[in-house]
């Protein structure tokens, strides 16, 4: 699976926290790398689409998880 920069980012701060809420994840990196709210949806669709995040619906708000391991990734990129 390839990701791009700012995917690494995203899934990297899942890694840590996971499972984590999506407006958890927005607040953090929207503020930490000066990224709109709309950035930081559009790259967690992205990452479920991709197969890299599951989500989960509670109620209103949604629950990202990593589908796969951070090894494997890192293994992959340096391919």
């Amino acid at each position: 699976m390839q990701l791009s920069d700012t995917e690494w980012t995203v899934m990297n701060f899942v890694w840590q926290s996971q499972p984590i809420e999506a407006g958890d994840v927005i607040a953090e990196l929207a503020a930490s790398n000066a990224w709109s709210d709309a950035t930081v949806k559009t790259m967690l669709h992205r990452l479920v689409k991709k197969g890299a995040l599951s989500t989960e619906s509670i109620g209103k708000k949604f629950r990202y998880s990593a589908t796969v391991k951070k090894r494997d990734c890192v293994r992959l990129a340096g391919r």
